[in-house]
């Protein structure tokens, strides 16, 4: 049964299959997402909350009332369910709102694509109250930023109907996608081995002229980014292995060495001892961002003095694929 969920998946290749499990990105999403129904329903939250989880569901709440703009907000489960035709799975909407003609899904985590997974509770949203434009808010949580997608009627139908068309011909290929180390079939899928025994295959002479073209240097990484995943899974393998007694030829474990520190509050202790400008010297520089939040709590109505912040030398440009 294909999950709404995984739309934008099969967007990027026909042949993804969820792997088998939860992660703990996933098992903190579903967090968040009870947390938030809770904030909006009762306005609060439970205590003893890490406090990047209270704040970016408290900023999400307030985004979605915001967007609401007075509107009555609907989270509970039953009432937010979509029902979307062509697909077997029933979805469920993380907040709806009727009166503003929009529904929205709190993400966690990195900015990505959920296009298709949207597409696909607007057209439900549509279908049940015949309606023939839907907006939907993706609101990322962590990243503080609204993303909205707007679909008319055959719009979403033309998404969801390309997805399943694509997810259910017989002769699909997979493809290389951002969501590969999530699919079941990442150490057996043909397009992810073919291009591992490709950088592999690199013979004497063959690198330089690689390194020589943009094209092949730019897929060669792409290559080595794939190997890197089996690396992982295979080190996970190996040691999973050498914990339990047995053995990986030309390898084994170092132990891992035990370190000590002091809290907070033990130095607060002995702060007039160590002297405060020790103490604030070995604690190191503290972000822009970070120092703000710490000011506005405690100093709300006075501005952050001039001259506080100081400019570094911009780090190392890295490389990321584009």
């Amino acid at each position: 049964m294909i999950r709404h969920s995984a739309l934008p998946k099969l967007a990027a290749c026909p042949c993804f299959e969820g792997a088998p499990g939860t992660s703990e990105a996933a098992e903190r999403g579903t967090r968040l997402d009870g947390l938030f129904r809770a904030l909006v329903q009762r306005d609060e939250l439970p205590g003893g909350l890490p406090q990047e989880d209270a704040d970016a569901v408290r900023w999400a709440a307030v985004a979605l009332r915001e967007l609401a703009n007075g509107h009555p907000v609907e989270v509970d489960k039953e009432r937010c369910k979509a029902r979307t035709p062509g697909i077997e799975h029933i979805g469920e909407m993380d907040a709806l709102c009727l009166g503003g003609g929009f529904h929205a899904d709190l993400k966690s985590g990195q900015i990505r694509n959920c296009c298709e997974q949207m597409a696909a509770y607007a057209l439900a949203m549509m279908e049940q109250h015949f309606l023939t434009e839907w907006t939907a808010y993706l609101l990322f949580c962590d990243q503080r930023e609204v993303v909205r997608h707007r679909f008319t009627y055959h719009e979403a139908q033309s998404i969801v109907r390309a997805v399943l068309r694509a997810a259910n011909d017989d002769a699909r290929k997979p493809n290389v996608c951002e969501y590969c180390t999530w699919c079941a079939k990442a150490t057996t899928c043909p397009a992810r081995t073919d291009a591992v025994e490709s950088a592999l295959a690199t013979q004497s002479g063959m690198f330089d002229a690689i390194l020589a073209d943009s094209g092949r240097l730019g897929d060669f990484l792409t290559k080595c980014k794939i190997l890197d995943d089996f690396r992982e899974v295979a080190e996970t393998k190996a040691r999973e292995l050498l914990e339990s007694g047995g053995a990986v030829d030309g390898w084994k474990l170092r132990k891992g060495r035990e370190s000590q520190i002091v809290f907070p509050d033990a130095i607060g202790r002995h702060i007039k001892q160590l002297g405060f400008g020790r103490v604030l010297d070995a604690y190191g520089a503290m972000s822009k961002p970070k120092f703000e939040k710490l000011w506005k709590e405690a100093l709300p109505n006075e501005p952050i003095p001039d001259g506080i912040f100081v400019s570094k030398p911009a780090t190392k440009p890295s490389l990321v694929q584009a």
